[in-house]
């Protein structure tokens, strides 16, 4: 029942921030164990928006252009390590 109303949660939630920016920070403060670099983040934007270097993680939604919506997701859950 806990994963049905979750979900319904999760389902709400998106559709009523469809078309907003959204970008929630992982870490308030310094991040545990990291190394800060002086260069920022390097971001290439072709058909596919690539980032890489990232130093302040986040959770973001990023939606495709209408070339390329199909009306499907990936959910990206990068690792450390």
């Amino acid at each position: 029942m806990l994963k049905i109303i979750l979900l319904l949660f999760l389902v709400v939630y998106a559709v009523t921030s469809y078309g907003q920016d959204y970008v929630l920070p992982l870490y308030s403060g310094k991040i545990p164990n990291s190394i800060r670099e002086a260069a920022p983040d390097k971001v290439e934007k072709k058909d596919i928006i690539l980032y890489s270097k990232v130093q302040n993680p986040d959770i973001a939604v990023y939606l495709p252009s209408k070339r390329f919506a199909t009306g499907q997701a990936v959910v990206i859950c990068p690792g450390g390590g």
